[in-house]
């Protein structure tokens, strides 16, 4: 019997046919987190969450003792100011022959604190202007005035205890500044009297409270304004304007 050349040729192909079919298919393995791996995550995000929490609460409290200490700071120290009662009393403005005022002024200093104020001393200076924009320079010259002069004045003791000043002050006429660039121009002047008193604490740190009086002429305009007269005295009231302790 003859064999047949083309069934030798397709069995190898057969065979490995079958054998592809009885293969065993590849494992596909899915790697998936145990418990374990899930719990790390968990406590790490925690962490995380409280590490940031206690950053800002210890932010926040450093913040706190920052404030109180500054509050302890300036509680040891002396506070000086206007008298309540007293503070600053002042005469009319007198205008004489040339065109000069002139201001009589009493300032009463109080030490409201419970310490003791060294080199207490307080002065103002009367200022005649159309321009109220320069009065603010013109404190901050006054208060570096008194208090950086070590000699100027006295100790201050809590209590009953006072600290008065008593002085002139004089505005020549070419002293007198005019708000030239008013539209319409203004006719009308306004008296000042700008004071400071300074002082310094048991360290000799310097202090200052500044403070403003505005004149309100009895026979001025409604703003209390009024005009410049040689030989002519200017009744008037002078009230607070501002009072602030500067540092």
């Amino acid at each position: 019997m003859r064999n047949n050349p083309h069934s030798r040729t397709k069995q190898p192909e057969r065979q490995k046919e079958e054998a592809r079919e009885h293969e065993t298919p590849p494992l596909e393995i899915h790697i998936s987190r145990d418990w374990s791996d899930h719990a790390t995550i968990i406590i790490s995000a925690i962490t995380l969450i409280v590490v940031a929490f206690y950053t800002y609460y210890a932010g926040s409290q450093l913040k706190i003792m920052q404030g109180q200490l500054k509050q302890m700071e300036t509680a040891n120290r002396p506070w000086v100011g206007l008298d309540e009662q007293a503070g600053l009393q002042a005469s009319s403005i007198v205008f004489d022959g040339d065109g000069q005022a002139r201001v009589d002024y009493v300032i009463t200093a109080k030490n409201f604190s419970s310490f003791v104020a060294n080199n207490v001393f307080s002065r103002a200076e009367l200022m005649i202007t159309q321009d109220l924009a320069t009065i603010d320079t013109r404190q901050k010259m006054v208060c570096a005035e008194v208090t950086q002069n070590l000699g100027l004045g006295f100790a201050l003791f809590p209590g009953a205890d006072r600290h008065i000043n008593k002085w002139p002050s004089f505005v020549k006429k070419s002293e007198i500044i005019w708000n030239t660039k008013a539209v319409p121009p203004q006719k009308d002047l306004t008296a000042m009297l700008v004071g400071c008193t300074g002082y310094r604490d048991s360290a000799g740190i310097a202090h200052h409270t500044g403070f403003i009086f505005a004149f309100n002429a009895t026979r001025g305009n409604e703003y209390g304004g009024f005009h410049i007269m040689p030989n002519v005295v200017i009744d008037g009231v002078w009230r607070l304007w501002r009072s602030a302790a500067v540092d």
